[in-house]
């Protein structure tokens, strides 16, 4: 759709009528035209010259709203969720996968609601941690299915994805300890895991993208009879007071 410039005309039209009124004049005069005609002839052209300059206010105005307007709805469109974080999940292996023991983990879904566009340099962080055992947040939290040293991922309309939480055992006596995934880039080099004690935290994670408001998620996550838990602060706290 083309854009009118109101701006970019206000100065060249009212020139242009005061021009041509000033010739009209001077070619009436050189014809010895009636002076009736002149007088007449000068009348209409301050009308025309009037009618411009309103219209020019109007169109000067309206081009101004019209820019306000854009730059609201394009604040709007920004402040619109386009990413909704699901609750955490959970995930098992056995001792077929050779890791040394079995185990458990949780992560979370990210996902796209938008219909047409994709979101990009998504992440996931850890931010907060009570107490802090590991001293150096924020921590860049590992993406599911992907090597281990992405941080940020592209998520398409319609689609989702997902990120670890956390590791720890399932009841089996030779697992190791709690484990956050995530990835450190130090002098030592890409450390994939942080080991923590078993005990009771609660997490913020924060999860970005590009052109879109953050979102937290709040995590209460602690071992009970050496079973790795992980759930929503929000669901903890009803828990705990029904």
């Amino acid at each position: 759709m083309a854009t009118y410039n109101a701006h970019g005309v206000s100065g060249w039209v009212p020139a242009i009528i005061s021009l041509f009124s000033l010739v009209v004049t001077a070619v009436l005069i050189h014809r010895n035209a009636d002076p009736g005609i002149i007088s007449a002839a000068s009348v209409w052209t301050a009308v025309v010259s009037v009618v411009a300059v309103l219209f020019l206010i109007f169109a000067a105005q309206f081009d101004a709203w019209r820019k306000e307007r854009i730059r609201a709805e394009k604040a709007e469109t920004r402040l619109v969720p386009r990413m909704r974080i699901d609750h955490p999940q959970q995930q098992f292996w056995g001792l077929e996968e050779r890791r040394g023991s079995s185990g458990m983990g949780y992560y979370f879904q990210v996902f796209n609601l938008s219909d047409a566009e994709s979101l990009e340099s998504v992440s996931a962080h850890l931010v907060s941690m009570e107490p802090d055992e590991l001293k150096i947040l924020p921590l860049p939290l590992h993406i599911r299915h992907k090597d281990w040293r992405t941080v940020e991922a592209s998520i398409n309309p319609g689609s989702s994805g997902g990120f670890d939480i956390a590791t720890g055992p399932d009841h089996d006596t030779t697992a190791q300890g709690m484990v956050i995934p995530c990835i450190t880039d130090g002098d030592r080099g890409i450390v994939n895991v942080a080991r923590i004690p078993n005990a009771r935290y609660r997490l913020k994670i924060r999860v970005t993208a590009k052109d879109c408001p953050p979102q937290d998620l709040d995590l209460e996550l602690w071992v009970e009879n050496n079973f790795l838990r992980c759930v929503p602060r929000q669901i903890f706290a009803m828990g705990a007071t029904s």
